[in-house]
């Protein structure tokens, strides 16, 4: 059942075929160097060995890691010159938390003496190979020309080319190897370093002894697991592979194809694919064109999570209309309907159909307000709607198998005719979860007595994601009895007759005359989200209300409609060091850093409250909130950019972000 690799090149091993580039090399190339390209971690020095066996006593490996000075390596006798890690020589010296944030700094000078070197041993009558990662051919390229040293028409390269796969069964070294290699994806057997690590942790590592052939389940764990072990300290294959063996602007190639972004450097990214980290999509006019063929940069660098956030829709007599006909007669209505007519909401819907499908949102998050009056019709047609959303939204692998639509209750979704002046009753929240009981789509169930319920949460493991859905409207209606049956009275009256201005009277009276419609979320829940154990580094929280702007430093009790324990909520998110949280009710679009106290953990977190995509009511300005969960090893940044209607279409506007990491845990 056991594996080995040995460490250097044997030629008992070897994967390549390496014949037609020693011929080449024999061929005196006119340049002043021929390089042999490839990532970090993709078999350069093995590539060398290999070449150095191939030529039989013609060629010399020299490791440039152990020269102090370029000048001080005399240049050897043998006619062609195989130059390993050549780094050290031209690049500034920094530690690795510099290269992180920087990349690799090209050293001029230095970078100007190794090709001074380079033609010594070109006069000499020698032929130099060098291997080089992206970083390393961009910084003796771009010096090399700018110095004279260098033509780029007439420099030839090779590189690293996949395995070839008749070449495999030289590592089928037991029957175990045999059949494990059968199941690897090409983007693992094409890299021989990612193909033994991964043949070597299946065989090896104690408690893993693979059975072949491995279930579909059980073969991604695996390659969780090797992922997950390149990852640590002693491989660190992320920060040798991404960020210094790339320069920055070819590292920010490799993201924007990761996001999925429309316009990518043409130049980086067919370097990259040169080198095994990009790939072009298969078929005619794929859209997007790219994507990164690198399994272990692909799962640290997967397409963000796209998050549409929309609020207040308001399924009711008061729904936003497309079109302002202030004629309500027959004449008035035909025109209307010709002008297109219809709800504000359906141009979301129209607008999300026409986009292509890497562009759609995955997830959908509903910060209250469905309804308008929190009746069953109301929500029905909210459900409804909310399901042909849902028809379009993106698959995201990082999501499969998990609900996709997320739900708060608002104060307009509780039946304000079944509060009847008791305080907590639970019976004013069962139209919204009856109506969304048939669902897979998680909200807070108010209708169970805050002492029992669960958290609503929610959790995204493979995305590293989690959600607390809050319900901020769990006394919502409160009131005088016969005050609330004054209220119905005039709202029924004002829909028989279709008098948008009754309706407004109706609210107006119960806002008046002793109605509380307060915000607020139970200490229970509170309590909840504190004990709650929380695993992922991106934690959003999505309410109905919005928290205060600063942290309150009593409960109030007020008939206002705020939250009125919005200062204990947010410092129960800041110890658990949310990074988001979602509101509406406002009507308006806002997005604003909180930054905590030197005493908490986190950075802070960003508030935003999201504009109506219903409401008839302020002239308000409608649209949503789309926020990117972007991935980059173990940092992400959380985006949150608001979305406005235009001309019946949405146009992006200001944004924020924020950054959280997983070394923050």
């Amino acid at each position: 059942m056991g594996f080995h690799w040995p460490y250097r090149y044997r030629a008992d091993y070897e994967l390549r075929e390496w014949g037609t580039l020693a011929l080449r090399l024999r061929e005196q190339p006119t340049a002043l160097f021929w390089p042999v390209l490839g990532a970090r971690r993709s078999g350069k020095t093995w590539a060398l060995e290999a070449l150095a066996a191939a030529l039989a006593g013609d060629g010399e490996y020299i490791d440039l890691r152990g020269e102090q000075s370029i000048e001080d390596v005399e240049i050897p006798d043998a006619p062609i010159l195989l130059l390993d890690e050549p780094g050290k020589h031209l690049f500034r010296r920094a530690d690795p938390s510099e290269v992180r944030r920087h990349g690799q700094v090209p050293d001029a000078a230095a970078i100007e003496r190794f090709l001074q070197w380079c033609r010594q041993c070109k006069k000499a009558g020698r032929i130099v190979t060098l291997a080089l990662t992206p970083a390393e051919w961009v910084a003796v390229l771009d010096v090399g020309r700018e110095r004279g040293f260098v033509d780029p028409a007439r420099v030839e390269d090779d590189r690293l080319g996949p395995l070839n796969l008749l070449t495999h069964p030289k590592i089928q070294a037991s029957p175990a190897a045999s059949g494990l290699l059968g199941q690897l994806a090409e983007s693992w057997r094409r890299n021989p370093y990612l193909l033994t690590q991964v043949l070597t942790f299946a065989l090896e590592t104690p408690g893993q002894h693979a059975e072949v052939p491995l279930s579909a389940n059980r073969l991604a764990e695996l390659q969780r697991s090797v992922i997950a072990d390149l990852g640590t300290a002693g491989k660190d294959y992320l920060y040798y592979v991404l960020h210094e063996g790339l320069t920055h602007p070819q590292r920010q190639c490799l993201l924007a194809v990761a996001q999925g972004q429309p316009t990518i450097d043409k130049a980086h990214a067919t370097l990259l694919i040169k080198v095994g980290l990009l790939a072009e999509r298969p078929g005619p006019n794929p859209t997007p064109r790219y994507e990164i063929a690198d399994p272990v940069l692909a799962a640290h660098l997967p397409p963000p999570v796209r998050i549409h956030h929309v609020s207040d829709l308001h399924f009711g007599a008061k729904s936003a209309r497309r079109v302002d006909g202030k004629d309500h007669g027959p004449i008035g209505k035909k025109l209307a309907h010709a002008a297109g007519d219809g709800a504000v909401r359906d141009d979301y819907l129209d607008w999300l159909a026409t986009l292509a499908p890497h562009a759609r949102p995955h997830l959908l998050v509903v910060s209250g307000d469905i309804a308008e009056w929190g009746q069953a019709d109301e929500l029905a047609q909210g459900r409804a709607w909310l399901e042909q959303v849902a028809a379009l939204l993106a698959e995201h692998a990082g999501l499969a198998g998990r609900p996709r639509v997320l739900l708060v209750p608002g104060n307009h979704d509780v039946d304000w005719n079944a509060t009847k002046g008791t305080a907590g009753d639970r019976t004013r929240h069962l139209p919204f979860a009856r109506a969304f009981a048939a669902t897979d789509w998680p909200f807070p169930h108010l209708e169970d007595s805050p002492a029992t319920r669960e958290l609503a949460h929610v959790h995204y493991p493979e995305a590293r994601l989690e959600f607390v859905l809050l319900g901020s409207s769990e006394y919502g209606g409160e009131g005088d009895p016969v005050l609330t049956e004054l209220v119905e009275v005039l709202r029924k009256t004002a829909e028989t007759h279709g008098n948008l201005d009754l309706d407004d009277k109706a609210q107006g009276v119960g806002r008046r005359y002793g109605r509380l419609d307060p915000g607020l979320v139970h200490a229970a829940d509170i309590q909840r989200l504190r004990t709650h154990p929380w695993a992922e580094p991106v934690r959003i929280a999505v309410l109905h209300h919005p928290l205060s702007a600063m942290p309150a430093a009593a409960t109030e009790i007020s008939a206002y409609a705020g939250l009125v324990n919005a200062g204990r909520l947010k410092g129960a998110l800041a110890e658990c060091e949310f990074c988001l949280v979602l509101h509406g009710h406002a009507h308006t679009e806002s997005i604003g850093f909180e930054r905590w106290s030197s005493q908490t953990k986190g950075p802070g977190m960003l508030i935003a409250s999201a504009a109506t995509l219903g409401s008839r009511e302020l002239q308000e300005r409608h649209g949503f909130n789309e926020i990117l969960v972007i991935r980059e090893g173990p940092d992400y940044e959380v985006r949150v950019v608001a979305w406005e209607r235009k001309a019946q279409t949405f146009v992006a506007g200001a944004g924020e972000s924020i950054r959280v990491s997983e070394d923050d845990e």
